[in-house]
């Protein structure tokens, strides 16, 4: 299977080397073919979906909040709404969870518009679980940051995979 665009590229070569005498590796051509046009509609579909992104939502950068401004913007609304008093922490990860399948569907369906407001309604309902912890975004980045900025590894099948040790 083509993952990335080093496979990508080694398939095309081997379709050439192929092609001198086609008739003795059909087979091999059409799931190499096959497999590449599945990479390109790939690669298109995720292309199309930054373009639409990058055009729809770049605003001027006076008009944007800082994401500090933002966080503290949705606490103030969860607490003029008593949220973090009548919820518990099981019912607010309940609504991360949600929020990350209708980020699916959105993604699923590519629809950009979607795509947007689901992915901030995940960083709301993660702001809200944060806040009772006495956690923030920017807390937390910086330790997931700290966390992986040494790490190791390499992609395999699309995702990356840590080296252990």
């Amino acid at each position: 299977m083509i993952e990335t665009e080093k496979d990508y590229e080694q398939a095309l070569d081997r379709v050439d080397n192929l092609m001198e005498d086609p008739r003795d590796h059909r087979r091999v051509l059409e799931k190499l073919v096959e497999e590449i046009d599945i990479y390109e509609a790939k690669i298109a579909r995720e292309d199309k979906l930054l373009c639409k992104i990058k055009n729809h939502y770049c605003y001027e950068k006076k008009d944007r909040l800082t994401l500090e401004e933002l966080e503290k913007k949705v606490v103030c609304w969860a607490e003029d709404r008593d949220l973090y008093m009548q919820s518990t922490p099981d019912t607010r990860f309940g609504k991360i969870e949600e929020e990350v399948g209708e980020l699916r569907e959105a993604y699923q369906d590519l629809e950009v518009e979607d795509v947007c407001m689901e992915a901030g309604d995940v960083i709301v309902t993660l702001i809200n679980f944060l806040q009772p912890l006495g956690l923030d975004l920017r807390v937390c980045l910086q330790a997931a940051y700290d966390k992986i900025k040494n790490r190791q590894g390499e992609m395999i099948n699309g995702t990356f995979v840590k080296n252990e040790g």
